[in-house]
């Protein structure tokens, strides 16, 4: 189960501890003997590395869980994303931004609005698709605002 570590994760199956099903974390190792994987809990702003996998700036407490209990998470986080389907803003349906966390307890990403200077709006998952395109810091170099 080493194929999940580096990867962002979301834990599910817990009967012990149900609180904590549907929550991320960043899978940093593997037992062998224990055939368990060591998993920082969401708690912090995510971000993605230049060699692709996930970062923490801050976190939650560690958990040493069964693989089984952990799914890859597809989240859009770390991602360039459009945004479409808004009602109240229908101004910024069909732009574009970065997703840069996501807000558990809102069930809302931070998305950061491309050509804003940093301006942040939180979104729900439905209103936003993965986008092809550059990074964030691809971007800005390919401006020259590095």
């Amino acid at each position: 189960m080493g194929d999940l570590v580096g990867h962002r994760v979301t834990l599910h199956g817990l009967a012990s501890r149900p609180e904590l099903n549907g929550i991320c974390g960043l899978a940093e190792s593997y037992d062998e003997d224990k055939c368990r994987v060591v998993v920082h809990l969401e708690g912090g702003v995510w971000g993605k590395r230049a060699d692709g996998s996930w970062a923490q700036s801050a976190g939650g407490g560690k958990l040493s869980l069964k693989p089984d209990n952990l799914a890859k998470d597809t989240s859009l986080v770390g991602s360039r994303v459009k945004i479409d389907r808004l009602e109240g803003r229908t101004d910024l349906n069909g732009t574009f931004g970065w997703a840069r966390s996501f807000d558990v307890g809102k069930g809302r990403y931070q998305v950061e609005l491309q050509g804003s200077g940093g301006a942040m709006i939180a979104l729900k998952p439905d209103s936003l698709t993965r986008a092809e395109g550059l990074s964030k810091t691809d971007w800005m170099r390919a401006l020259g605002d590095e």
